[in-house]
């Protein structure tokens, strides 16, 4: 992997997996239209990134990046998205199939990518901007050596 091309790699990543990719949360805020036309259970990644190199001779040698990570997938209403579910409905219909496509996917880019997965903490957001989108939500530790 080129030093310092996360947000590259991550385009690919998603777009070879079908999902839709956004870099940075003010561009998902600002691109609400764009989402409205997504159709349900298609997946989004949105990713947000603070980058510490750390340097030797001169040169990046190690790289630490502090991604925020948010993979939602859209809610169909009538059909998943309902406002009598309780919480354990809520997670049993939609949330545990998300973090589960999180994990996997945040393990396979890593591996792919020759990265180093720190930590994953994982939280949950539902029905998210008024568009029915779930998010499954992590400010991940990844380091990535040249």
């Amino acid at each position: 992997m080129e030093i310092l091309e996360i947000i590259t790699l991550l385009q690919t990543f998603c777009a070879n997996r079908g999902w839709h990719f956004i870099y940075g949360v003010n561009q998902f805020e600002r691109n609400l239209q764009t989402i409205r036309e997504y159709l349900p259970d298609e997946l989004v990644l949105i990713a947000d990134f603070r980058v510490d190199p750390t340097y030797q001779n001169n040169k990046i040698t190690k790289v630490r990046y502090t991604c925020l990570f948010m993979l939602g997938r859209k809610s169909e209403y009538c059909n998943t998205a309902n406002l009598d579910e309780s919480n354990q409905q809520k997670y049993d219909r939609r949330i545990k199939d998300l973090i589960e496509a999180f994990t996997v996917g945040v393990i396979a880019f890593a591996c792919e990518n020759e990265l180093d997965i720190i930590s994953a903490p994982i939280t949950v957001g539902l029905n998210v901007y008024d568009e029915n989108i779930d998010f499954v939500i992590s400010e991940s530790v990844i380091f990535e050596e040249s």
